[in-house]
């Protein structure tokens, strides 16, 4: 739990004061795409599935 707290924070940070640098971070698209391909992953398998019975 602890450590819920400080990945929040740390994420907090982040987003309310960003690091200046002269580019685009190479990691800047994947912060962005992979949570929602997580999330929408769990969504999915949380989704029940039909049985199908077979003849």
């Amino acid at each position: 739990m602890e450590r819920l707290f400080e990945y929040a924070g740390r994420l907090d940070i982040g987003m309310f004061k960003p690091i200046e640098t002269i580019e685009t971070a190479p990691g800047q698209t994947g912060n962005i795409i992979f949570p929602v391909v997580a999330v929408l992953m769990l969504i999915i398998l949380l989704i029940p599935r039909k049985k199908v019975i077979a003849d």
